[in-house]
């Protein structure tokens, strides 16, 4: 099992931990996509190196489910930025059924992922709307944030992911694959949960390896069998383009930035 005997481990247990997603230096991030044939031969490939994530509860014995509400500005900043120039995701996540909350900033810079999460209570959402938060509330960033950058609940996404992790070549790995991908737009705060039926699916499954130095040979051994080409791929974006969120005048700006 992976102990949190590095900043970096403690990172990767973090993932559904309640704590601090920070005190590293960054973590490198690989993602692919995946068909319903290459799927399972990845995922065989974590299981017989990697241990269960300690907190997955599904019946395949490494699996959970995962709810996540994005904000973002009324010009879509966020889901229009790319390269260089890509801006820090702000979310609330939610584990599962649980009364907990992650307030989360996830930025890439340099190809590193960062994160910072706070958890609070789920009551703790009042907080983020009208209601004035006590001096001492750990979540005053998250709010401060939101209000300064004009940021207001956009949409919700779920999925089910499956998550191992461990060590292999002397670095700590974090492996997950999330299926069953589905949104919702949204405009109001709200606790994320399980979606209705009229949610809107995501046909895609995406990989992601995190790690601290290099791919991991069983890993990259996989990768070169099946062919397979690291992507960038947002579950955020794929939500906003498959709820039709964009405003007309933003895809009109858009087509005109690359033609010229």
């Amino acid at each position: 099992m992976c102990q949190a005997e590095s900043p970096f481990a403690s990172a990767l247990l973090a993932e559904t931990e309640e704590i601090a997603f920070e005190g590293t230096g960054g973590i490198f991030e690989i993602k692919y996509l995946l068909t319903e044939e290459t799927a399972p031969i990845l995922r065989e490939c974590a299981r017989r190196c990697l241990e269960p994530d300690p907190h997955a509860s599904s019946s395949e014995g490494d699996g959970y489910s995962v709810y996540s509400l994005y904000f973002d500005d009324e010009e879509f900043a966020t889901y229009r930025a790319t390269g260089t120039q890509r801006l820090p995701k702000y979310r609330i996540r939610r584990y599962g059924d649980a009364d907990t909350l992650f307030l989360e900033r996830k930025s890439k810079p340099d190809g590193k992922v960062k994160k910072h999460r706070t958890p609070v209570p789920t009551h703790d959402l009042a907080y983020l709307h009208s209601t004035e938060p006590p001096e001492e509330w750990s979540g005053r960033w998250f709010r401060k944030r939101l209000r300064k950058r004009g940021l207001h609940p956009v949409c919700f996404v779920s999925y089910k992911r499956t998550a191992r992790l461990g060590e292999i070549d002397g670095q700590y790995v974090r492996f997950t694959m999330d299926r069953e991908i589905r949104c919702t737009p949204t405009t109001e705060l709200g606790v994320p949960g399980p979606l209705n039926g009229q949610a809107i699916p995501i046909d895609i499954v995406i990989a992601e390896i995190k790690f601290e130095h290099t791919l991991p040979t069983p890993f990259a051994e996989v990768v070169e069998q099946l062919n397979l080409t690291p992507v960038t791929v947002s579950k955020y974006k794929r939500g906003v383009e498959a709820c039709s969120l964009i405003p007309v005048h933003l895809l009109a700006d858009a087509s005109a930035e690359e033609s010229n």
